[in-house]
């Protein structure tokens, strides 16, 4: 119903009636008759169908000074953003998933206290934090 609904409004824009979802058409709508067709017509048929151009391609933009200048900004003001983010990364090598498990923890839920309790450390707060639940049948 909702294929049918689309086809016929797009019928209604373009004056052409479509008979198949393999691309006959004619103007003024008369029956379908892709029933007489062959298979190697109606394959010709779908090859000769207008495909949209989907190959990307450059844009070309027309930008006054003003828009030029603002684009060099933000690109300036990002850069800086990024610059001031700094990551350091510490592999901790005394227990892992083995020994978590075997104390009757979650994995995931004992990264989740350790980002609390780490956060709890630098701000001396807590705050809300959302741990989905999974139903096991």
């Amino acid at each position: 119903v909702f294929t049918d609904t689309i086809i016929r409004f797009a019928q209604t824009i373009s004056g052409q009636r479509v008979h198949s979802f393999i691309g006959e058409s004619s103007a003024g709508g008369g029956p379908s008759s892709s029933s007489n067709k062959t298979h190697k017509e109606l394959t010709k048929a779908v090859t000769a169908m207008r495909r949209p151009e989907t190959r990307p391609r450059k844009l070309e933009l027309d930008l006054d000074t003003l828009v030029q200048q603002d684009i060099c900004y933000a690109e300036g003001r990002l850069s800086d953003a990024i610059l001031q983010n700094d990551a350091h990364c510490l592999e901790f090598v005394g227990y892992g998933k083995q020994f978590i498990v075997q104390n009757g923890m979650s994995p995931d839920a004992f990264a989740q206290l350790a980002i609390l309790s780490a956060y709890y450390t630098m701000y001396g707060r807590l705050v809300n934090t959302y741990e989905s639940v999974q139903t096991k049948a």
